[in-house]
């Protein structure tokens, strides 16, 4: 039972990794006969126009503080860890 199963895994493997061929012979010969367009924006400032005029990017808050309070936490993680070493090499177990 156990070899019937490893050869059906066998079989698997090799039906994905020819897949896998096609798939990247297919992909290499799209990007070699067809390359995707690329758009051009024209970001020239005239004469008169305020560098405010431009819209700026903007970042939503929520996402903003999300990421600023897991930096916080990796922080506090660290220096914890960092006062628990520093404390056990200074005053080893006496054991």
């Amino acid at each position: 039972m156990l070899v019937s199963e490893v050869e059906i895994l066998k079989a698997k493997l090799a039906a994905a990794e020819e897949r896998e061929r096609t798939l990247s012979a297919e992909l290499a010969s799209k990007a070699v006969s067809s390359p995707a367009p690329v758009e051009v924006e024209d970001l020239s400032v005239e004469p008169g126009a305020q560098l405010s005029s431009h819209p700026r990017p903007t970042v939503v808050p929520s996402a903003q503080g999300h990421k600023s309070s897991a930096s916080l936490g990796l922080m506090v993680s660290f220096t914890s860890i960092s006062i628990y070493s520093l404390i056990s090499w200074l005053y080893p177990n006496p054991n």
